[in-house]
């Protein structure tokens, strides 16, 4: 992860010596170290590169108690991530045990700032996803052919890809979210959200 890190790590590694790169500058300490494994990788650019780390909001000395309280500050900063990343998954795990999915709606639904119903049946993808199992339900179409009647009929995936691929009707034909099912760590949920696709329809497509 962390990805533009890695990134400039990488860069600077290759290239301080010929561009006379002397400091990687941050804010404080924890906007850069996430984790201990990270502190080690830039005490690393230091020792090879004699790249130098500076802050605006922390000062550490010089010699073993410098050192030290880099190390402190270093492991307090991979607290603070790790208790964050915990306290975010119990969020998520507490919002599909309410009944709700987590992220982007999937084809058919729409996030929306509510409260009480925060995912929606979309106007339009709706009406589509209901022919599209209504269509394939009745066991005679192959997905291109399924893909062909949809777009005859007007409805499209997305703007940017209107044609419906097998591999985008295959993940909607088997999610079960459809169906009221929300599956999170092993466990399944019933959600709340209101259901577009009956289990009969939805069965007759897992055929």
């Amino acid at each position: 992860e962390r990805i533009a890190f890695n990134q400039m790590f990488s860069w600077v590694k290759a290239n301080a010596k010929r561009e006379k790169i002397k400091a990687i500058f941050s804010h404080k300490l924890d906007r850069v170290c996430r984790n201990m494994r990270d502190a080690v990788r830039l005490q690393e650019l230091e020792d090879l590169c004699g790249v130098q780390l500076a802050f605006v909001d922390n000062q550490f000395g010089p010699g073993a108690a410098g050192a030290l309280s880099f190390n402190v500050m270093a492991a307090v900063a991979q607290y603070y991530s790790d208790n964050l990343r915990s306290e975010v998954l119990k969020g998520i795990d507490e919002k599909v045990r309410q009944g709700w999915p987590n992220g982007q709606a999937p084809y058919g639904y729409m996030n929306v700032a509510n409260r009480n119903e925060p995912i929606q049946p979309h106007p339009e993808r709706s009406r589509a996803l209901i022919r599209l199992f209504e269509l394939y339900s009745t066991g005679s179409m192959t997905f291109k052919a399924l893909a062909d009647q949809l777009a005859n009929e007007g409805y499209i995936f997305r703007n940017s890809q209107p044609r419906f691929t097998r591999t985008t009707l295959s993940h909607i034909l088997g999610n079960r979210f459809y169906i009221g099912e929300l599956h999170r760590n092993g466990q399944v949920f019933e959600g709340k959200y209101r259901r577009l696709i009956d289990r009969v329809t939805f069965d007759a497509c897992q055929d």
